[in-house]
């Protein structure tokens, strides 16, 4: 999620061509879904620059419908497409099998992602729109819109080429800020 307009529509840019030339460089028709997530992505993130610019403008329908085009890729398309995507890749095995867990564990956030929209369109008060578990939706499409792909030998390598976002390199506790040797005396 990007913090502004600006950078919303940068980054959609940014992916667009990226997700264009992953398509092309796609040799197998099973290759097709992983290549097009960023391409995915890309739309993504160009809602979110709409729903940034529906704030400025004070249009309240379109940020709506913009918000919803966000929701749906958020909650409903990532947590099942990058399983199946990484699954049609990987080759037969035990982590192919792992990887039908996280497919049914999609369909399964999918539902109660579901499930939570209805409940909380239905009962709850203007002032309240999501019911207290809705909370653990992102965590749980989070995680399973991007273990599935760490988990595969496949995807990781493909994902080098293709998706160079999953912050490889990044150490996860920051740079080390203590001195490796003895510093010069002041």
């Amino acid at each position: 999620m990007c913090f502004s307009a600006t950078a919303s529509f940068s980054a959609g840019g940014l992916l667009l061509g990226l997700g264009v030339l992953t398509l092309k460089s796609a040799r197998r028709p099973r290759e097709l879904p992983f290549a097009a997530i960023p391409l995915l992505f890309a739309l993504q993130q160009l809602s979110e620059g709409v729903i940034w610019l529906t704030f400025r403008y004070d249009a309240l329908q379109l940020n709506a419908v913009m918000t919803h085009v966000y929701s749906f890729f958020s909650h409903v398309l990532w947590p099942i497409y990058v399983p199946v995507a990484v699954l049609l890749i990987e080759p037969p095995g035990r982590r192919r099998q792992v990887l039908l867990a996280f497919v049914a564990a999609g369909l399964a956030l999918i539902t109660l992602s579901m499930s939570v929209f209805a409940f909380s369109s239905s009962l709850s008060g203007p002032k309240e729109t999501l019911p207290t578990g809705a909370w653990m939706i992102a965590v749980l499409s989070t995680r399973n819109s991007t273990l599935p792909a760490l988990l595969s030998f496949t995807a990781l390598a493909m994902s080098v080429v293709t998706v160079p976002v999953f912050g490889l390199g990044i150490r996860p506790r920051g740079p080390s800020t203590l001195p490796r040797r003895p510093t010069a005396r002041i």
